[in-house]
């Protein structure tokens, strides 16, 4: 297997890690939002409750970015 390809493979599978995370929190009484946008091969996966937002997006089976974004009513508690 190439470096290439098991590298793509171990950062989809970070992807879905971090969604799985997620999900299992919300069985501690989070409410967690959730949602998937599809269109051809890129896919954006969202989570978001009332402290942070997290959103990966693969296309084609690698991951091609990720961003984890604070509340703004969660951050302004501590003065940012």
């Amino acid at each position: 297997m190439k470096y290439r390809e098991r590298l793509s493979g171990i950062k989809s599978f970070i992807a879905h890690f971090v969604l799985l995370v997620f999900s299992f929190l919300s069985l501690y009484g989070q409410k967690v939002s959730t949602s998937v946008n599809i269109v051809d091969e890129l896919k954006t996966y969202s989570l978001s409750n009332d402290k942070i937002s997290v959103s990966v997006t693969v296309d084609s089976g690698k991951l091609v970015s990720d961003e984890v974004k604070g509340q703004p009513d969660w951050l302004k508690q501590y003065g940012t």
